[in-house]
């Protein structure tokens, strides 16, 4: 099991809500380029209106920096060209509202880890367990845990694969619990979360395990084999309660 983590916010620097960010990615396509629309809401914050603001895009090692102008006069670019990212990867993004009288560049507030929405997506709500596309090359699909937290990957060659997941029972009972085990079998790899960031995805995810399941078991004193036993019960309630098979066999029913 791994250490906990912590830190400390000894700057008493803001966490600005993910609310208050609305980031749009539209994946790299031929040219292999990805592009981002920002839409911000820092107004009503607090913040001095000549504070500045800092959007950072980022995958792994690599990073782009953008000024986007100021708290009372916010100036993002229209589209983003994140031409020095992999536009194939998962990219993230981090939020800095930087204090303008500081020669250091305190930072005031900030969003860490912020996971964009598709331009497809019809809601700028959060998923725990959000559905990306982009290529694969021979993959089908993936599941990706990043410091944001787990994703489903689905590759974009396949035409129409996320519109089937998401509408068909056969498709959502074959991926859908194998996904969900890799996501649990992180989770108890690496069970405990940042006490000083709700939005860590390990906090949200044992949320959901303790509303959705009943399941509040404290995860960082199993042994390994309670871990994976821990694991192939909560997949079994999983496929329980979503009744994959008994929708899968009124499907074929309805067809016939």
């Amino acid at each position: 099991m791994s250490s906990a983590k912590r830190r400390i916010n000894s700057t008493n620097r803001r966490r600005i809500m993910r609310e208050c960010v609305d980031i749009r990615l539209e994946p790299a396509g031929s040219t292999g380029v990805a592009t981002a629309a920002v839409s911000l809401r820092l107004a009503d914050l607090g913040f001095p209106e000549d504070a500045k603001i800092v959007l950072e895009a980022y995958h792994r090692s690599s990073g782009m920096r953008f000024e986007c102008g100021t708290v009372g006069q916010p100036t993002p670019s229209p589209l983003l060209q994140l031409n020095e990212i992999d536009g194939t990867a998962s990219i993230l993004f981090r939020l800095k509202v930087v204090d303008p009288a500081s020669g250091s560049g305190r930072i005031l507030g900030s969003a860490d880890r912020i996971r964009p929405a598709s331009n497809d997506d019809n809601e700028a709500r959060r998923s725990i367990f959000p559905i990306s596309e982009r290529p694969l090359g021979h993959e089908v699909w993936r599941v990706d845990v990043d410091e944001a937290g787990p994703s489903l990957v689905l590759n974009s060659r396949v035409p129409g694969f996320k519109h089937r997941i998401l509408e068909s029972p056969l498709m959502q009972g074959v991926i859908l619990p194998a996904a969900f085990r890799i996501v649990l079998e992180h989770l108890v790899a690496d069970p405990t979360p940042d006490d000083n960031d709700e939005d860590d995805w390990r906090t949200l995810w044992l949320r959901y395990l303790k509303e959705e399941f009943a399941i509040d078991e404290d995860l960082r004193s199993l042994s390994s084999e309670e871990a994976r036993e821990w694991v192939d019960s909560t997949v079994r309630q999983f496929c329980q309660t979503h009744e994959f098979v008994e929708s899968i066999r009124t499907m074929n029913e309805s067809v016939q």
